[in-house]
């Protein structure tokens, strides 16, 4: 089984549709990075994966924009660490999860790198909604991510390909 991002018709598009002004057209919504945490650890979980996941959590400070602060509670190197590890049948995978227009930042790309640089075969990957299909692939594989190069323009490491970071970082 294999759970898919939830997709939804755009309303201006279903109303004038419904006047015979337009063809119907499937659209992907923009995904928030929690929500499409939440859909790669339900994927996960349903594949056998054990997942860990630390969500931030609201402290008491307020900012300069007068918005709470979010951070999440961790000791030495732990900022900019992946999103997601998750262990399944002797593999161990990685992986830092973005929204479309999310940007990775400096400390995540080292924890990736860092990862990477073990030699015993961690997969190391970093995702966008857009990959759905593929990260279910991947997480459906027994054995690990394929040792091609990726031919796409989103961020994406392979099991023994090496992690390349060709986005946006802050």
């Amino acid at each position: 089984m294999v759970l898919m991002p939830n997709y939804e018709y755009d309303r201006n598009r279903e109303m004038a549709l419904a006047k015979g002004k337009v063809r119907k057209k499937l659209i992907k919504p923009k995904i928030t990075e929690a929500a499409f945490t939440s859909q790669v650890i339900k994927l996960a979980q349903t594949l056998g994966w054990k997942t860990a996941h630390f969500r931030p959590g609201m402290t008491s400070r307020i900012g300069k924009e007068g918005k709470a602060i979010w951070v999440t509670p961790v000791q030495g190197d732990g900022v900019g660490f992946p999103d997601l590890v998750m262990i399944r049948q002797g593999r161990l995978v990685v992986a830092e999860l973005k929204s479309e227009n999310g940007i990775i930042s400096t400390a995540q790309i080292k924890w990736l790198e860092a990862f990477d640089t073990l030699k015993i075969g961690i997969e190391v990957y970093l995702w966008h909604p857009a990959q759905f299909e593929e990260i279910a692939e991947i997480l459906n594989n027994r054995a690990g991510g394929s040792e091609e190069e990726p031919n796409s323009e989103v961020n994406l490491g392979r099991a023994g390909g090496g992690f390349a970071v060709k986005g946006k970082m802050s």
